[in-house]
């Protein structure tokens, strides 16, 4: 009996290894079927990807995934249209384009890349990829002031009007109102969401944060303290504003430096005070959020890292910072209404001269000249030899020293207040307002004439594509 059951197991056992084998060898045979077809067959494009919600404001990656393993592809291989700049590599089945610089927002973009060669065999393959870029969402603010009602152009009445944040897709002529209030001194976009300085009362400013829905939260409210220059990260983690003491006398009045975490939903200030004894005059963000540079009120220039793990960097003195270059090396600052170059490494400081193809320096002079990829936006060029009298400009002055005019008006009928740049250098901002009009001073930081337009510029075409009736345009960055 118990050698019966034996040879029923044994026999039982045998088979289990007769299966076992005969799958293994199945596998191996689909694996060298599989390796043989790879080694005969071309490479195909398994998959693209790139993050396009972000693209128009930072430099964007686009990944291709190939279906077997690729010799190396070198930037020749790769032709982008629109022109943009790029770094190419690729490791493994991988090839990825990096952009060097933010894509042109509401644009068709077609990427080729030729000659995708395999690893195990000779033949190759060329692959289009083919993506549109997103617009640009806005918010700006519109003044209700008095005797103006803002939905009602024309009415005549002795009431103030609250002031409205208006938001909008470039482009699409529908908009809405996200908020409104008795007085909105400042907005700055922050990722998805909107800072917005309101004023209330005498010498108290509310700040607060509201989404696209119109989702309000407040972040602090801050009694005999007037709230400045609201600026965001590039990664809309971190909002940067000056706080200034309200209750001092002016000369005494302190700005000091604080940040607004939203992830941890604190905020906190620079370990040290900000740049001198009386404070910040104008800051910038770098580009990985890490550094913030400084001008105090004395005029010099701090580069200071925001979680204080190293002393600030001092690199003498200025007027005015226009930010950081994108790859975060370098600081574009003004001097006396000239843009230098400095190298936060070495510190190194070089002059960014445009005069030698230039008249400005001749018949005008530039006022805050604005950083930008391809070089500068130089806002309220005025020129006094004119045939029809004193006329103001906006240019983009390029790195090799030639000058497009993108903007005029004649000083007697309009005054330009400010020109911006969008994140992506594709957009230039100009605030133009009739010199008839009373500047609104009831405002403590963002004192505007009562009416301003704000025009939308095409930098590559200098045509002006949208006429915006307001001020202080700030782009979501998602």
């Amino acid at each position: 009996m118990l050698r019966i059951t034996y040879v029923k197991l044994k026999g039982l056992k045998t088979r289990m290894h007769t299966r076992f084998a005969k799958s293994l060898l199945v596998l191996v045979v689909l694996a060298f079927l599989a390796v043989l077809v790879l080694s005969v067959s071309p490479p195909r494009m398994r998959s693209s990807s790139i993050d396009l919600k972000w693209s128009v404001i930072d430099p964007a990656r686009l990944t291709v995934r190939i279906n077997q393993r690729i010799k190396a592809v070198a930037a020749p291989n790769v032709s982008i249209s629109p022109t943009s700049a790029y770094n190419v590599s690729s490791a493994g089945d991988m090839i990825f384009v990096d952009f060097e610089n933010p894509l042109l927002a509401a644009t068709d973009y077609v990427v080729n890349i030729d000659d995708v060669t395999s690893q195990n065999t000779s033949k190759k393959v060329s692959k289009t990829i083919r993506f549109t870029t997103p617009s640009y969402d806005f918010a700006y603010i519109r003044r209700g002031i008095a005797g103006t009602d803002s939905n009602s152009p024309g009415m005549s009445s002795m009431t103030k009007y609250p002031d409205k944040v208006i938001l909008k897709t470039l482009g699409d002529s529908t908009e809405r109102v996200l908020y409104e209030a008795d007085k909105i001194d400042e907005i700055e976009a922050i990722g998805n969401m909107l800072a917005v300085s309101e004023v209330i009362g005498e010498n108290t400013h509310r700040l607060l944060l509201i989404n696209k829905k119109g989702e309000v939260s407040e972040i602090t409210t801050l009694p005999e303290t007037r709230i400045s220059m609201l600026r965001a990260s590039n990664d809309g983690l971190l909002l940067g504003f000056l706080s200034i003491d309200q209750s001092a006398e002016l000369s005494k009045q302190t700005k000091v430096l604080k940040f607004y975490d939203v992830r941890a939903k604190i905020v906190f200030s620079l370990s040290e005070k900000s740049g001198g004894q009386n404070g910040v005059y104008d800051w910038a963000f770098s580009p990985d959020s890490s550094l913030v540079s400084i001008i105090s009120s004395e005029g010099s220039l701090l580069v200071h890292s925001i979680d204080g793990s190293e002393s600030p960097s001092l690199f003498g003195r200025f007027d005015s910072v226009s930010g950081f270059s994108f790859d975060g090396k370098f600081l574009f600052v003004a001097k006396s209404g000239q843009p230098k170059q400095i190298n936060i490494s070495t510190a190194d400081i070089d002059v960014i001269s445009y005069s030698d193809s230039s008249e400005i320096s001749d018949n005008g002079f530039v006022l805050t000249p604005k950083r930008a990829s391809r070089g500068f936006l130089a806002d309220s060029a005025i020129y006094a030899d004119s045939p029809d009298g004193y006329i103001s400009t906006v240019s983009e002055i390029t790195q090799d020293n030639t000058i497009k005019e993108l903007f005029r008006t004649f000083i007697i009928k309009e005054a330009i207040l400010v020109a911006n740049i969008s994140p992506n250098d594709q957009y230039a901002f100009i605030e133009t307002s009739s010199l008839r009009e009373a500047i609104y001073d009831d405002y403590p930081s963002v004192r505007k004439p009562q009416n301003v337009i704000t025009r939308v510029v095409d930098i590559s075409s200098a045509l002006e594509v949208e006429q915006i009736a307001g001020f202080d345009l700030s782009v979501f960055s998602e």
